[in-house]
């Protein structure tokens, strides 16, 4: 069981409704998000995907939400705030959601954590809420319904922590998911019981003990599924850099095979070289599989998700980006967007959905760019493995790749050096060899600067040959057609 996080949140609903006025004023000045071009004014040599290249670069056009198959990426939005704060708040939210191309989205009308509003009702739905939920549904956005419950009308201010240790709010919990479930049930598709009851900070209202955790999750899921059977239920994702015991031990427990998804928040701020974290990031992948490992282990067959994952700047316009206050900034929003792009490709890799999206939030003028291409190309790409040597790369340099099936049979290979970023990378210059793969073409995509470039390719003994492709620190994407 962790202690309290140490990092601070500001007030919830304060935040929400801030971050995301910021974040609309962000894309109505002309930062190129809504057009998903992102800034103009690049190094020319940036543009250069593959030496000796001639052929026309294609400006990439993201879509939004509606236009796209499942890209396993989804948003977050909490707080009843949103609802009474904002003007026409429901269509500036729904916009913004449908806007960015995210295929989910994880939302709550309560807080997500304190301070919290005693006056606002639990049991009281707003319409614009039920109409957000519908456009949702209409342009294929699946919805998550996170549970959380303080009990405002019962025991309240006056809960006794770590929660669920008595019948009285137990039975409470479960009145409150009845409510909703049975409101919703037929149209949301998943719901999460919780999130980060390993927080026992913030007066420890989230606090939940592991055990008494287990035994919850043995008296919500049935409610679940009594009031919808159809609906798929997710367990309360801990931080992991924190908890990742609190999370194994969930895992290792009989409730293991009850849960349709597994998740985590996975990466706040997360670099190789950001002392606080150690050898996190590059530890990271073997904690994943050690995840599922267990969860394998213990009859567990669903999906994984890594959520509310971000990674902040000092350009950054979202307020959000003061909460991380362990952890240094990145100095600019490029750097930020080729983290971004790194951690979306290496989860789905991994075959891990991603929640990274928040409402209104992470708009600068890099970052949400790359973000919106990437939701594009990876819509509807499944990880595979993708046989391939690098040959030519500076002795001792990381590389990391990963391999993707699209359903019409093209492959993508996602590569990118795997070091601490930086502004300005002019790219390592190698061969890329795919034995035994014949394609009728091979397209380079550059999710940071915002194009495509047909490449070179030649066949030598069967095998597919990419001379003088530049690899840099952020995902370079070859989509190889056949």
């Amino acid at each position: 069981m962790s202690g309290a996080h140490p990092w601070l949140r500001r007030p919830l609903r304060r935040r929400l409704v801030r971050s995301l006025t910021v974040g609309l004023i962000s894309l109505q000045a002309g930062a190129g998000c809504r057009d998903g071009e992102g800034p103009t004014e690049v190094p020319a040599d940036a543009l250069t995907l593959q030496a000796g290249n001639s052929n026309p670069t294609i400006v990439l056009a993201p879509k939004p939400s509606g236009e796209l198959s499942d890209n396993r990426v989804g948003a977050q939005l909490y707080g009843q705030g949103l609802w009474i704060e904002i003007t026409d708040a429901y269509r500036v939210i729904r916009d913004d959601i449908l806007h960015s191309g995210v295929k989910r989205l994880q939302t709550s009308l309560n807080e997500n954590e304190p301070p919290i509003d005693w006056n606002a009702s639990e049991f009281e739905i707003p319409p614009e809420f039920d109409q957000l939920v519908d456009d949702m549904i209409e342009n294929g956005v699946v919805v998550d319904y996170l549970l959380h419950f303080w009990d405002k009308g019962g025991q309240g201010e006056t809960l006794s922590t770590p929660r669920f240790q008595d019948d009285e709010q137990v039975e409470a919990f479960l009145e409150y998911v009845r409510f909703i479930v049975g409101h919703f049930g037929g149209r949301i598709e998943h719901y999460t019981i919780w999130s980060e009851p390993d927080n026992c900070g913030q007066g420890g209202i989230k606090c939940i003990e592991p055990e008494d955790y287990i035994g919850l999750a043995m008296q919500v899921i049935p409610v679940i599924r009594e009031e919808d059977p159809a609906a798929k239920v997710g367990i309360g994702p801990v931080v992991l850099f924190h908890a990742r015991d609190y999370l194994l031990s969930v895992l290792s427990s009989d409730v293991a095979t009850e849960f349709d998804v597994i998740q985590w928040h996975g990466q706040y701020n997360v670099v190789p070289d950001e002392p606080f974290y150690g050898s996190y990031y590059y530890d990271y992948p073997a904690i994943v599989e050690e995840i599922k490992e267990v969860a394998s282990a213990h009859g567990f067959s669903g999906d994984y998700w890594s959520t509310e994952m971000g990674w902040c700047s000092e350009e950054e316009v979202s307020p959000s980006c003061h909460v991380w206050e362990q952890t240094r900034k990145l100095s600019t929003d490029r750097l930020a967007a080729k983290y971004a792009a790194r951690g979306i490709v290496m989860h789905l890799g991994m075959d891990v959905g991603v929640g990274i999206e928040s409402v209104g939030e992470w708009h600068g003028p890099w970052g949400f760019p790359t973000r919106r291409r990437l939701y594009t190309i990876m819509a509807g790409a499944t990880p595979t493995d993708v046989p391939v040597t690098i040959e030519g790369a500076t002795a001792g340099l990381r590389l990391q790749s990963f391999g993707f099936e699209l359903p019409d049979g093209d492959r993508l290979f996602a590569v990118w050096t795997d070091e601490a970023a930086v502004d300005e990378d002019p790219g390592q210059k190698v061969t890329l060899i795919f034995p035994g793969m014949s394609v009728t073409s091979a397209f380079a995509v550059d999710v940071l600067q915002g194009f495509e470039l047909q490449l070179i390719t030649s066949t030598e003994a069967g095998d597919l040959l990419i001379r003088d492709v530049l690899v840099r620190d952020y995902p370079l994407i070859v989509r190889l057609e056949r």
